[in-house]
């Protein structure tokens, strides 16, 4: 299969049907997909997160996060104080409850991504990284990158 619109069309189908089995991740949880990647990057970024940072990281408008984190921080898995160097920024912290709740969560789903890698082996993790790498950066070149 060398036709190129055949193959661009199989990668997002791919890429979509991961996307749909971490938001049935999440629903499992019993959250949204959304929600998820909001407590996934809180999570990875603890000493400094920020809700612009999750904005950034999970390509989430602000609406939605500051939604999210609401409704986290009502449920007391969240708390946020203000920067020490910026008192604009408030920094996301998770509580102890929201510790145990997040890590759990959070761990399942790594532990799954590093035994698939296992399963892919070294040679087939490392293409798949080199390949990905490369499609971005043919991507950027194309329309002008960021």
């Amino acid at each position: 299969m060398n036709d190129p619109h055949s193959q661009v069309k199989e990668y997002y189908e791919l890429w979509r049907e991961m996307n749909w089995m971490y938001e049935d991740w999440a629903k499992s949880f019993g959250i949204s997909y959304y929600a998820f990647l909001t407590l996934e990057a809180v999570w990875e970024d603890r000493e400094e997160c920020s809700q612009k940072k999750i904005c950034q990281k999970c390509l989430l408008s602000k609406q939605t996060v500051n939604m999210i984190l609401k409704e986290f921080q009502e449920k007391g898995f969240l708390y946020c104080t203000s920067s020490q160097t910026d008192r604009r920024v408030k920094l996301i912290h998770l509580t102890e409850k929201g510790e145990k709740y997040v890590g759990s969560m959070v761990t399942r789903v790594q532990e799954l991504e590093e035994s698939v890698m296992r399963r892919m082996g070294p040679d087939r993790s490392e293409a798949m990284l080199e390949n990905t790498r490369l499609y971005v950066r043919y991507f950027k070149e194309g329309y002008g990158g960021i």
